[in-house]
């Protein structure tokens, strides 16, 4: 963990530049849920005296080394840092390594008005991954998985910026930021949900000629999560080229006019079948006693 707090050992510890030859790096052990804060360069432990106005930070030994909880600020973008034992002061510094000199001092919480920061820490690099960023449209949230290493942080993920988790077919800029007061780090991805497969049919239907065509309908397979057509952007409708005029034959039924944002739709025709047309025959009339030209020649005796 480094600091832009650079700090010089002491009874009285004091701030000094940091620089490439003087920057520091400190070592954080945790022990329960609070940490001990050591100096990498020279092993020695931060610790404190009693929260007495102007009292003396200083670095100890690991036999009398004092333990700590760090919090983010709200404010600064630094943390906070309280001693275990005692949750009502924290560590004050009057600036960072720009001013050189500072005091670092414990006060009481709330009875001075400096920059109430100690470390300004650079957290250690924790590994991001996101995966599971491709989805079906289910009706229900769709969220990606996020890992960490080291396993287990906390992590907030938004997408397009809202913490909200997507339900809607479409595409989603995905941010994971790791939320720890040790650890930092983030990734970037893009969540896609397709669209669910609709299939939409024209029902098959039957007539005899030169009647009206019967209603035409349409079913529906592939609606999730309880949904029906009452959900479609545009409801689709059935059409034939059969009028009544129409000879016997099959005639298709057509689909169409149907849209969604969350369905991917594809249509099956139907068929109309037209029979039943009357078979015209000759008519034929017998008159009886009817003369042939013939009939009037006289044959010889």
């Amino acid at each position: 963990v480094h600091s832009l707090l650079c700090l010089t050992p002491g009874t009285t510890v004091t701030q000094q530049t940091c620089n490439a030859s003087a920057s520091q790096e400190w070592r954080l052990d945790k022990v329960g849920s609070y940490y001990a804060i050591s100096s990498v360069s020279t092993g020695q432990y931060v610790s404190y005296a009693q929260p007495t106005s102007g009292a003396a930070l200083i670095f100890t030994n690991a036999a009398s080394r004092k333990l700590f909880r760090i919090e983010n600020s709200p404010t600064n973008g630094s943390f906070y840092v309280y001693p275990s034992d005692n949750l009502n002061i924290r560590f004050d510094v009057s600036g960072r390594s720009v001013n050189p000199g500072a005091t670092v001092v414990l006060f009481n919480n709330g009875t001075n008005t400096n920059q109430r920061f100690f470390l300004d820490f650079k957290p250690e690099v924790a590994e991001v991954s996101i995966s599971n960023v491709e989805h079906v449209y289910s009706g229900a949230p769709n969220p990606v998985t996020v890992t960490t290493v080291p396993a287990g942080l906390s992590v907030k993920v938004t997408y397009n910026g809202s913490d909200s988790i997507p339900i809607n077919a479409g595409q989603y800029a995905v941010v994971a930021t790791v939320q720890d007061s040790v650890y930092a780090g983030s990734a970037h991805d893009t969540l896609t949900i397709h669209k669910a497969p609709l299939t939409i049919t024209a029902d098959n239907k039957s007539r005899a000629f030169a009647e009206e065509n019967p209603p035409l309908t349409i079913s529906y397979s592939g609606f999730v999560n309880g949904e029906n057509e009452a959900v479609l952007d545009s409801i689709p409708v059935a059409f034939t080229t059969a009028t009544p005029e129409s000879p016997n034959g099959v005639y298709p039924i057509v689909v169409s006019g149907g849209a969604d944002n969350n369905y991917e739709i594809t249509y099956v025709e139907g068929t109309l079948t037209i029979s039943g047309q009357p078979v015209l025959k000759a008519q034929y009339r017998i008159r009886k006693h009817e003369k042939r030209p013939h009939d009037n020649h006289i044959k010889p005796h």
